[in-house]
């Protein structure tokens, strides 16, 4: 399967029906690597982790960052309303090789 881009990966999930707005999957993604950054695990030598709790209190840090008062209306207005659904989105973008897991992750740990 060749690697695709993050547009390509959200192009093909929309196109599948999915229900979020594109930029609650480039939030996402953007959410990961602030949590990367806040918990110093940046290291572009091998590939970082960081576990469905901590990636919700960084996307919950950088949407309080970017929006403040109104996160909660930008994040509604893509979709997403609860945790779970932030783990919804990181799965199918695993699922388009665009983000990576570990065997243990699983959706329910968001």
């Amino acid at each position: 399967m060749a690697v695709l881009t993050m547009d390509q990966a959200i192009a093909r999930l929309r196109e599948q029906g999915a229900k979020y707005a594109p930029a609650a999957y480039h939030f996402i993604r953007r959410a990961l690597d602030h949590s990367l950054r806040r918990l110093k695990r940046e290291d572009a030598g091998r590939p970082a982790h960081v576990s469905g709790k901590e990636l919700l209190e960084g996307f919950r840090d950088l949407a309080l960052t970017e929006f403040g008062p109104l996160a909660k209306t930008v994040l509604e207005d893509w979709g997403v309303t609860r945790c779970a659904q932030v783990g919804e989105i990181v799965f199918q973008l695993v699922g388009m090789g665009v983000l990576g897991k570990n065997e243990s992750d699983k959706i329910d740990d968001f």
